[in-house]
C-alpha cells in the first residue's frame, strides 16, 4: 500500500490527513493503522496535532495510535491532554499509551492519579477504572520510582490497583 501510495502522491502525510478525517469509520481506522507503520516525525506530529485539537471521536483513535507508535515525541502531549480531559475514554487512553511509550517522564502523571484522594484535595478525582489503567500502565515503565510507588499501593482500597501494585512488586523482587 505504501508504495502504491509513494507513486500516487509526492506527499503521503498530506493525504494522509485527509483521509484520517474521512466521515467512513472503516477508511479513518484504515489511516490510523496506516499511520502507526509509517510511524515518522511527521506522522506522530500530524497525531499529536489531532490529539491537541478538538475533542473528536478520532482523538481516542490517534492517543492509542500515539502509544503503539512508542514514541516519546508524544508523552508531552499525551500527560498535557490527561490533565486537561475530564472524559474517562480519553483519561483510559492517554494511560495506556503513557504506559506503552514506558517513558519515565510519565511516572509522576500517573502516581498523581493514583495518589489524589480528592474531596478536601484541589486536584481532581480520578475514578476507580482510571486509577486501575493508571496502574497497569506505570507497571509497564521501568524506573526506580515505579517500585517505591507500587509499595505503596500494595494495600490500596481499589482491588485492581492492589493486585496491579503487588504483582509488580513481586515482579521486581523476583527479577533481584
Amino acid at each position: 500500500m505504501l508504495e502504491v501510495a509513494d507513486l500516487v502522491t509526492d506527499d503521503i502525510h498530506l493525504e494522509l490527513a485527509h483521509v484520517l478525517d474521512s466521515e467512513n469509520s472503516a477508511v479513518r481506522r484504515a489511516a490510523f493503522r496506516l499511520a502507526e507503520r509509517l510511524n515518522d516525525e511527521p506522522t506522530v506530529d500530524l497525531l499529536c496535532d489531532i490529539v491537541n485539537g478538538e475533542l473528536s471521536g478520532k482523538t481516542v483513535l490517534a492517543i492509542r495510535a500515539l502509544g503503539r507508535m512508542k514514541s516519546d515525541r508524544s508523552v508531552p502531549v499525551l500527560i498535557g491532554i490527561l490533565d486537561r480531559s475530564k472524559e474517562q475514554e480519553i483519561q483510559s487512553a492517554c494511560c495506556q499509551a503513557l504506559g506503552q511509550a514506558a517513558d519515565p517522564a510519565a511516572v509522576d502523571v500517573l502516581a498523581r492519579i493514583l495518589t489524589t484522594r480528592g474531596i478536601l484535595s484541589m486536584q481532581k478525582k480520578y475514578s476507580d477504572n482510571i486509577r486501575a489503567v493508571a496502574a497497569y500502565a506505570l507497571a509497564q515503565i521501568s524506573h526506580p520510582r515505579v517500585i517505591e510507588i507500587m509499595k505503596s499501593l500494595s494495600e490500596d482500597a481499589n482491588p485492581l490497583v492492589r493486585q496491579t501494585a503487588r504483582a509488580a512488586v513481586a515482579r521486581d523482587t523476583g527479577a533481584n
